[in-house]
C-alpha cells in the first residue's frame, strides 16, 4: 500500500492519508529535543475528516514521534459530529509500531482546539472510536514516508 491509496480499518471505512509538503523546525526548549514537525490530512473518499501532526524527535538515542491526530466522529449521545483529537508517542519495538497514549498537556495543540477537543488518557481508553484512532495512527506511522523513515 502506498501514500494515497485506500486503506480499510477494522470499521470498514475506506480512509486515505495525505501527507503535506508543510515541515517545521522547533527549537529544543528547556529539557526537549529540537523537533521536526510534518502534518498531514485524513480523507473519507472526498471528504476531509481529520488532520495529523508529528513531532519527530530522538530521545535516548531512540528514534521517536508525537503523533497528534484529529477526527471528527459521531456522538450517540448529542447526535452531532464533534472533533476529538488525541496524542500519542510512537516508537518502533521489533517490526512494528508501539505507542503510548499521552495526556492533553503532552500535545502541542490542546490548547488552540486546531485538531478538536484533546482527550485525556483516561477518557480515551474508554471512548467507542479508541480502536479507529489506533489503527489509523498506525496506518500513518507506516504509510508517511517521512515518519516510517525517521524509523529508518
Amino acid at each position: 500500500m502506498t501514500n494515497g491509496e485506500p486503506m480499510t480499518n477494522q470499521t470498514q471505512l475506506q480512509l486515505r492519508i495525505e501527507p503535506l509538503p508543510n515541515t517545521e523546525t522547533i527549537p529544543a526548549e528547556f529539557d526537549e529535543p529540537a523537533r521536526q514537525r510534518i502534518y498531514g490530512v485524513v480523507w473519507h473518499d472526498q471528504e476531509r475528516i481529520g488532520l495529523y501532526s508529528a513531532d519527530l524527535f530522538q530521545r535516548e538515542s531512540a528514534p521517536r514521534a508525537l503523533l497528534s491526530l484529529g477526527l471528527m466522529t459521531w456522538n450517540d449521545t448529542s447526535r452531532e459530529w464533534e472533533k476529538l483529537a488525541v496524542a500519542v508517542e510512537v516508537r518502533a519495538e521489533d517490526d512494528e509500531y508501539a505507542m503510548t497514549v499521552l495526556n492533553p498537556n503532552d500535545s502541542p495543540f490542546a490548547h488552540n482546539g486546531y485538531l478538536g477537543r484533546v482527550l485525556h488518557r483516561d477518557e480515551f481508553l474508554q471512548h467507542a472510536t479508541r480502536d479507529t484512532f489506533f489503527e489509523l495512527a498506525n496506518h500513518i506511522a507506516s504509510l508517511d514516508k517521512k515518519i516510517s523513515g525517521h524509523f529508518g
